[in-house]
This record gives C-alpha cells, structure tokens and sequence, in this order.
C-alpha cells in the first residue's frame, strides 16, 4: 500500500513549495498572499536546484528573519537556516512506515513524490502549545509590499493532482 493521498492533505501537512532560487522574502510574500492565504505554522519546502529538498517551519524562519534580515534575499539554495529534507517515492511504503520513517526523520517530516513529482508531505512533529505563536500578520511585514501571486508563478513548485481510485 502507497502513502495514502488522504493523509498528505491533512491540515497539518499544509506547506508551501518552492524553487530553491526564490528568496525568503518572496516565500513570506506566496504565503500571505490572498490566493493562497497561509498560516505562519506551515512547512516552506524548497526544491533546490541541485534535486534535493529542504524545509522549516515558516514560524522559524520567521525568528530567524528578525534577527537577521540581510538573509531575507538571497536565494533559498543559499539560506543555511533549512534543514535537508528526506525523500520518499509514494509508492514505496505503507503511511505507517512512513510515519515511522518521518519521526526519524530531520525536522520530523518527509517529502513525498511519485514518479518524481512533489505528492505532498507528511510531518509527525505537532507541536503541543507552549512557546510565542507567530501571527501569519507578522510574516506579512516582512514580505514588503502585498503582491499578486501571478508574480511568483514561475517560483511554485507544482503538486501532482491526486490519483482517482
């Protein structure tokens, strides 16, 4: 059995993914963006240009970002604040496995393809309150001006259209 579609679109899978030579500053901008309207607790998933995957949490990066905004925009290939992601093909395990395999996994959460192609991703490492929750608002400002997304086409990574049946 194949990691089941139905669990990669769960709510707390929501991520964003991205070219590896889009800049933290367009990513703050994709997501707050009104099409896609996301929240400061979803996954930037970066496909790099050399055909690796990495991630972090936009609330992290977002800390990082206010100490630090000489990063804002260089190219994500280039941000050493993302941990590398581990990728697996759909079709190559169960969703138990996979969640095994996630909770090993760096920032607990794999990046799953099929046929190459990003399918979604799964992430165990829920967070159980505690700590300053940052405002999806509070990324908006470090955005720059709100933008269209149509600007930013050719920077999102597409997801595959699920499978039927």
């Amino acid at each position: 059995m194949p990691i089941r579609d139905q669990v990669l679109d769960m709510p707390h899978n929501a991520h964003l993914p991205v070219s590896g030579q889009a800049t933290l500053r367009q990513a703050f901008a994709m997501l707050t963006s009104p099409q896609i309207d996301g929240q400061a607790w979803w996954h930037l998933i970066v496909a790099r240009t050399n055909g690796t995957w990495a991630t972090a949490p936009f609330e992290d990066l977002y800390r990082q970002a206010q100490t630090d905004t000489t990063k804002l925009d260089i190219p994500l290939d280039e941000l050493d604040w993302l941990i590398s992601a581990r990728v697996v093909e759909q079709g190559s395990m169960g969703t138990g496995e996979a969640e095994d395999e996630a909770r090993q996994s760096p920032g607990k959460l794999l990046v799953v393809t099929d046929g190459g192609e990003l399918a979604g991703i799964l992430y165990v490492g829920l967070k159980r309150g505690g700590g300053e929750v940052v405002s999806t608002s509070a990324l908006t400002g470090l955005a720059g001006e709100p933008s269209d997304l149509t600007r930013f086409s050719d920077l999102l990574i597409k997801k595959r259209e699920p499978k039927k049946g």
